[in-house]
């Protein structure tokens, strides 16, 4: 299943889940390290970063994790 895919169905969830919530898609083919995703509900701001099973954070993608974490943001790596 390609990433894209995922993104689509995270979306999908979420919005039938929370239907309060905000979901954004951030990134695209031509942004690195950004999140694919961000969520806002209520109090809390999650950034989803979408990976085909097997997939693993770039480097770049690590660093965006801790400073997304430490400046108090959700962060999680779906697939």
């Amino acid at each position: 299943m390609r990433e894209s895919a995922i993104v689509r169905k995270i979306m999908a969830a979420v919005r039938a889940a929370y239907p309060k919530a905000w979901v954004c898609k951030l990134a695209d083919r031509f942004t690195r390290a950004i999140p694919d995703l961000v969520v806002v509900w209520e109090t809390h701001t999650l950034f989803i970063e979408a990976k085909r099973p097997g997939g693993k954070l770039a480097k770049l993608q690590q660093e965006t994790r801790r400073a997304i974490l430490f400046a108090g943001g959700e962060y999680c790596v779906a697939t």
